[in-house]
């Protein structure tokens, strides 16, 4: 016989799970009714759980450190009975997803997750423990009885089954993710709506496409989610979520914003070809004439060069006139997509430690901690024999990069160490003035103190009292962090500050690390926004 020895919490904050009650004669003497019920929750590890989950939902028990390693036993415990018994797997599954759904207290796609490991733990044991039983009958009552039955299911238990879902999505799930991505609680709406991206489905399509148009706020959790998914998938032509929305994309294509222009690019890569190509050769067109007018421009016109590239398998440069002759002879049927790229020769292009940021809107953030003092490289000497340190090496790269972007460009400078200072607080033209002053303010700052780097980032982007930066007041599109060591904040704020204000933000950053005494920090600011990272082994 199978033994499932696990025992009713005491009520109490942080109490554990205990795995077995002691030997009957160890114990006091007890009424009969409370002995016979500790026996049955000893050998029913499913009550005992209930048992938990009831403290849980009463206050009385925590996820915590100290209850965290009798969760996962139990949850061990649960798997083996699903196993013996599968006439109590939808019980046990409802068991699980309750304790999820207390684990994702505060779990939000846009936002912040979890702060507390343990509750992380719990969640993936329970996830993993509904995995090994995920056949088709424990999809359809995740879907018909759980996620679409909205009157009689706890919503933390709704929340679990839709947060379960994300990657493990099922075509029969579609239609009750879409209904609990409009139910009333905007968790659950966000969850759901994660769990659908990028679905391959006209009913999901549609969906995304209504929500973007609905979530008028920027930083709307199902805008930014909507974006994801549209730029994953691709509209069959003449598809009704084709329609809805073309007449958004075409007109941010051309829009003076360069931020609703980006927004659009993204976006466009749903439709088909025929359906937006060219009004992507119309918007590089638009967006190289202003250019030329010294109005800020590169970082779009770069990102239509890479969606016409993506499209078409060739390298034709910022030039309207050679994507114009490519697509009416693709029209005439007298080309094809490349199946190798064909290139245009290209410009030489600026760089900053092997970076080649495209824009000319740039914000650098660089480190001025103590230990950007050390030599950057032994082996190298500047022309007046000395050994350049960390900090020297950055300033004469900074430099270098700025005055070859040309005087059309602007740029500013943020320093963090204990703190962080702003060169000027504004973006400045790239002429010689410009140069001369911040590599004056540069060489005179002395390396010292701590690596606070996202300090220098919030102050760069101009961020309230609350860490969120204010898009109307932030007028670079790409930032440059440098950094030589690990950050004083670590990694885990990038991914949910970046959930939380890259939708209205829509900066890219690139980011340079000296060394290998990273934490991930830099990594995660560029792979998130789509930027490049270097790293320097000096």
């Amino acid at each position: 016989m199978l033994l499932f020895a696990t025992a009713v919490l005491a009520p109490r904050a942080g109490a554990t799970l205990a795995r077995v009650d002691p030997p009957r004669s160890a114990r006091a003497p007890e009424p009969v009714l409370v002995a016979q019920g500790r026996e049955r929750a000893a050998r029913d590890p499913l009550t005992a759980f209930r048992g938990f989950v009831a403290r849980l939902d009463r206050g009385t028990a925590s996820i915590s450190s100290a209850s965290i390693e009798e969760i996962t036993r139990s949850i061990d415990d649960l798997r083996l009975l699903w196993s013996a018994d599968p006439t109590q797997g939808r019980d046990i599954a409802a068991a699980l997803l309750d304790l999820a759904g207390h684990a994702l207290a505060l779990y939000d796609p846009a936002g912040r997750d979890d702060l507390l490991p343990e509750s992380i733990t719990a969640r993936n044991a329970a996830a993993k423990a509904l995995e090994a039983h995920h056949d088709a009958e424990l999809a359809a009552w995740i879907a018909r009885d759980v996620l679409a039955n909205a009157r009689s299911q706890p919503l933390g238990r709704r929340r679990a089954a839709a947060w379960f879902l994300i990657g493990r999505r099922r075509t029969e799930h579609e239609l009750a993710l879409c209904f609990s991505a409009r139910d009333p609680d905007p968790r659950l709406r966000s969850i759901a709506a994660e769990a659908l991206v990028g679905a391959e489905s006209e009913t999901v399509h549609r969906f995304f496409v209504e929500e973007f148009g609905r979530a008028t706020a920027p930083g709307d959790p199902l805008r930014m989610l909507a974006e994801r998914h549209l730029k994953a998938v691709r509209f069959d032509t003449g598809s009704k979520a084709e329609e809805l929305l073309t007449k958004a994309v075409r007109r941010e294509l051309l829009s003076e914003d360069w931020r609703a222009a980006s927004q659009a690019i993204a976006l466009s890569h749903a439709f088909a070809d025929e359906a937006i190509v060219p009004w992507l050769i119309e918007s590089l067109a638009t967006w190289k004439a202003r250019a030329e007018k010294g109005l800020q421009a590169l970082r779009v016109e770069h990102e239509l060069e890479a969606e016409l590239e993506q499209r078409s398998g060739r390298k034709l440069g910022l030039f309207p006139e050679n994507w114009l002759a490519w697509w009416d002879a693709a029209r005439k049927g007298e080309v094809k997509k490349a199946s190798t790229p064909s290139y245009y020769p290209e410009p030489t292009r600026p760089s900053f430690f092997g970076l080649e940021p495209r824009s000319d809107r740039v914000l650098f953030v660089i480190d001025r901690s103590g230990s950007m003092e050390a030599v950057f490289d032994p082996t190298t000497q500047s022309p007046d024999k000395r050994v350049p340190t960390r900090w020297e090496k950055a300033a004469t790269e900074l430099c270098g990069f700025v005055e070859s972007l040309g005087e059309r460009a602007r740029f500013d400078v943020v320093v963090f160490h204990d703190h962080a200072d702003a060169w000027q607080g504004k973006l400045v033209p790239a002429n010689a003035r410009g140069l001369a002053s911040a590599r004056n303010w540069l060489l005179a700052q002395t390396p010292a103190g701590g690596t606070r780097l996202r300090a220098g980032i919030e102050l760069g982007l101009a961020a309230g009292p609350d860490g969120e930066p204010a898009p109307e007041r932030v007028e670079a599109d790409t930032v440059i962090v440098l950094c030589d060591g690990a950050t004083a904040e670590g990694k885990g704020w990038v991914g949910p500050w970046l959930r939380r204000v890259q939708p209205r933000l829509r900066v890219v950053f690139h980011a340079v690390q000296i060394g290998d005494g990273g934490d991930g920090t830099l990594e995660t600011l560029a792979r998130e926004t789509g930027g490049q990272f270097v790293r320097i082994t000096r």
